[in-house]
């Protein structure tokens, strides 16, 4: 696969470090970058003191090109083409951390990050692990941008050490900007929108760098006898879909600007973003007993689902430890726990980096 690389050096006086989070807006703000492909060319977008700074990207000597993401505080990221292909189902690693909806919560991830050596001080790989995000990393907080770029900093540093891997899965809050679904914008982005004279979806556009890796992102991973998905597989789901990479291969198709037929239910209640049914008992979700669950294990000859979407206060799996529910608080903006597999068990991480064994509710 052939792939351009771009090079970008911005120079200008940064208002704060780059890696903290939002917090209260004051009167000027930055954010950024945004990059978008302009006639074939990249093109970075900075906000800056409540201006907009164009820069059209150049190639560097090497005839390769970097983004300069994070100001002078973490390496620039190679800007490709071209996006691997999706795998839906790989050996089981010996070792993962996993977290889900961190929406926007910069501090909340960097916290857990850390904690589990994922990243070192200059927020480069360090990790003899795979690090997992099932899903919903959109919306809610105000470092929305800083995290996405985090993400492919560390996604492009971990493919190129040989040493672990980054696998991001879609939320629905990424599949709500994705199908162009209304957005009700307040604070930070509200403003960047206005600055940027784009709605919050065209920031995530097919013309959009970051927009083009989320379309690439999968809706379903399997680890052996373990399933990530964001929301759930309802029984309906496993019924329709008893080949699971039918429903990446859907989604990815969908993305891809082709019409696909009957992918509606992917989209609905009872899809692999929005459903609930594992924890709540309401007619909008499909009942999920345990027997009706253990029919859906078979179906994938799995053990355990592990979901994020339904927020619990800490991580937990269910007593019959069919599923694992991982959304454990990052969305309030707080510090948050993450899911820890080694050693053939799971653990739970908190951010002070205490690790205790993952016990049943």
């Amino acid at each position: 696969m052939k792939k351009m690389k771009l090079v970008f050096l911005l120079i200008f006086t940064a208002v704060s470090g780059w890696l903290t989070a939002a917090g209260s807006l004051a009167t000027s703000f930055s954010d950024g970058p945004f990059l978008f492909w302009e006639n074939e060319q990249p093109v970075a977008y900075y906000i800056r003191n409540d201006a907009v700074i164009k820069n059209v990207m150049q190639q560097a000597p090497d005839g390769r090109y970097y983004l300069y993401w994070a100001e002078d505080k973490a390496e620039p990221v190679e800007i490709i083409t071209e996006f691997p292909a999706y795998q839906t189902s790989y050996s089981l690693p010996p070792k993962f951390l996993a977290l889900s909806d961190l929406h926007g919560n910069l501090d909340g991830t960097l916290e857990l990050l850390r904690a589990g050596g994922v990243i070192d001080l200059n927020y480069n790989w360090s990790y003899d692990g795979w690090l997992i995000i099932d899903g919903d990393i959109l919306d809610r907080g105000e470092d929305t941008t800083k995290i996405l770029w985090l993400l492919f900093h560390l996604w492009q540093q971990a493919e190129e050490s040989g040493n672990g891997k980054v696998i991001p899965l879609l939320g629905n809050h990424e599949t709500m900007s994705l199908r162009e679904k209304e957005h009700k914008m307040e604070g930070k982005y509200a403003l960047t929108c206005g600055l940027m004279s784009k709605t919050y979806n065209e920031l995530y556009g097919t013309d959009s760098f970051i927009g083009q890796w989320m379309r690439s992102w999968q809706t379903v991973l399997i680890l052996e006898k373990y399933l990530f998905v964001h929301g759930g597989v309802s029984p309906g789901l496993a019924e329709k879909y008893p080949d699971i990479d039918e429903v990446n291969q859907m989604i990815t198709t969908h993305y891809q600007g082709i019409e696909v037929e009957k992918i509606d239910y992917l989209f609905s209640n009872n899809g692999p973003f929005w459903y609930r049914g594992y924890f709540y008992d309401e007619k909008k979700w499909e009942l999920s007993t345990p027997e009706i669950m253990n029919k859906i294990l078979g179906t994938y000859e799995l053990e355990t689902i592990i979901v994020g979407h339904t927020t619990h206060a800490q991580i937990q799996i269910t007593s019959n430890q069919q599923v694992i529910a991982i959304d454990a608080g990052l969305k309030y903006q707080e510090s948050g726990q993450a899911l820890l597999f080694k050693d053939k068990k799971f653990f739970v991480l908190a951010s002070s980096g205490r690790i205790s064994e993952l016990s049943s509710e």
